[in-house]
């Protein structure tokens, strides 16, 4: 794309920083990153607050420049918020008593669910608000008679493009089957690789697992998602061997609640003195809950309540599924417009920044990571403006990018 004889200035998502004695330029919004000379940075800061050019002025290095900048966004108009991905808890109801669920509320079981109408209703919001990437999860989702209508309705009346679903794994393989038709992958969940280390789930429960991941890979992206807890995390390599000699995709998930309900787990709880050991551990691990990435990009926070949401079996959307808590619900799918929700003024995560947050305001790597997970602040120092106990980690692994990316 050529750039024209105009006024130019870097949009509100524009950030210029310094990090390991180099200067960035960066796009909060879709991650672009540029590394910048003397000359860029200065051509940059003139940007920032904005210049008119012409061809006659303009040397090789603005034209190239610019049309970079153009490519990457950096002079976009600021667009209303859509929705990139969500979570759908379909149901609060499950099968099983695992210590630490997220989504673990009283007499679950219970509880009475959305009906099939409703869920179809809040499907079609989402749609509606640009949806992409759907995670249906519970409770346990399979407990639901209607499990493979919901799929079905998702996938083909719908239209979502990418659908997974989230599964203790102790269910008939016939059912999976089923549902594999409309899912783009299925995530067991573990905490081992060993039944006689599963202390989450039960052994019982991982030989079941085992055999259902055996039967349908076949069939189906299978992914495992390992939740890492203070009595596994030196089993991590084991976790992700098994996974390779399984050949099917995983993830890794820190066991995380907040420290005021932890007693009843403090023996695989993670306090905050562990988190300086544990991340010198996980920096080379794939962490769901994170900001470990495998390539640099600029961010000025999580994506929680902005592109990311979370819909409770109850139709409330909070800001993604670790967050439970009352206080954080902004409306409810069944009654409110998600895109209008997650624009308003008074959505609290919406200019959320790793700027106010203590800790990370003053932190050269604070655009590289965008300062962690919103959740495990406030389940450590019941804030969302602070930072994340994985600070360590993320730090080992923006300097290993930086210097690979530099040589």
């Amino acid at each position: 794309m050529e750039y024209c004889e105009s006024f130019y200035k870097l949009n509100k998502n524009s950030v210029i920083f310094n990090c390991e004695n180099k200067t960035y330029l960066g796009n909060t919004k879709n991650g672009a990153l540029m590394s910048l000379n003397s000359d860029g940075q200065k051509f940059a800061q003139i940007l920032e607050n904005g210049c008119s050019l012409d061809s006659s002025e303009s040397t090789e290095l603005k034209k190239a420049m610019l049309e970079s900048l153009f490519l990457n966004g950096f002079f976009d108009e600021e667009e209303a918020k859509t929705i990139n991905s969500a979570y759908l808890h379909i149901t609060d109801k499950c099968n099983l008593q695992c210590k630490g669920c997220y989504s673990y509320i009283d007499d679950r079981n219970k509880k009475q669910e959305m009906t099939f109408e409703e869920i179809q209703l809040i499907l079609k919001k989402l749609k509606e608000a640009g949806l992409k990437n759907l995670i249906i999860s519970g409770g346990e989702p399979f407990i639901r008679e209607d499990i493979i209508n919901i799929l079905e309705y998702a996938k083909c009346n719908i239209g979502i493009k990418n659908i997974s679903c989230i599964t203790n794994g102790m269910f008939d393989t016939d059912i999976y089957i089923k549902a594999s038709k409309y899912l783009d992958d299925l995530t067991f969940s573990l905490d081992s690789c060993k039944k006689e280390n599963s202390l989450i789930r039960g052994p019982l429960v991982f030989e079941k697992v085992e055999n259902t991941i055996d039967n349908l890979k076949q069939h189906i992206n299978v992914s495992l998602i390992f939740t890492l807890h203070k009595k596994n995390i030196a089993d991590i390599e084991n976790m992700r061997e098994y996974a390779r000699l399984k050949n099917v995709n995983y993830n890794f998930s820190l066991l995380t609640v907040k420290s005021s309900l932890a007693e009843d787990l403090k023996d695989i709880y993670f306090e905050d003195k562990d988190y300086d050991d544990l991340s010198f551990v996980i920096c080379n691990y794939k962490i769901t809950d994170s900001s470990l990435k495998s390539q640099l990009h600029c961010t000025s926070c999580c994506g929680a309540g902005k592109t990311l949401i979370s819909i409770s079996a109850k139709g409330d959307i909070l800001p993604c599924h670790m967050f439970t808590e009352n206080e954080f619900i902004m409306g409810n799918a069944l009654n409110d417009n998600i895109l209008q929700i997650i624009n308003n003024k008074n959505n609290i995560f919406n200019e959320l920044n790793v700027n106010q947050f203590d800790e990370c305001s003053n932190c050269e790597f604070r655009y590289l990571c965008g300062g962690g997970c919103r959740f495990r602040s406030y389940a450590y120092f019941n804030t969302i403006k602070n930072k994340d106990l994985l600070c360590n980690a993320y730090k080992i692994n923006l300097k290993n990018l930086l210097s690979f990316t530099n040589n």
